[in-house]
């Protein structure tokens, strides 16, 4: 179906798919996984540079992406909004760490 065998002819060979970087995150009414795009922002050269300097980057071969998340989600299927964390970082009106999924 549109695709060519791999070499040993059994699995079809996909077309190729661009992955997006996106952030997940459970809703805590539905219990359900939502993913969000990221903003990911176009970098000049000099931007990149002094990024590596903030960060403490020395070694100019290394590659990678500067992503924004959201500040704020919305639940597709509770409707609710819910503002945002970073990963591990602790919620100020409460005494809960959010755990890495594996960990759950």
């Amino acid at each position: 179906m549109g695709g060519e065998s791999n070499e040993l002819g059994k699995i079809p060979q996909a077309k190729k798919v661009e992955l997006l970087p996106a952030f997940v995150w459970t809703c805590p009414n539905c219990g359900i996984d939502k993913f969000e795009r990221a903003v990911v922002p176009e970098l000049t050269d000099e931007d990149k540079f002094k990024m590596r300097l903030e960060y403490g980057v020395e070694r100019e071969d290394v590659e990678g992406l500067f992503m924004m998340a959201p500040t704020e989600v919305q639940c597709i299927e509770c409707k609710t909004y819910f503002e945002t964390m970073d990963f591990g970082e602790e919620d100020e009106d409460s005494d809960i760490i959010i755990p890495f999924p594996e960990t759950l």
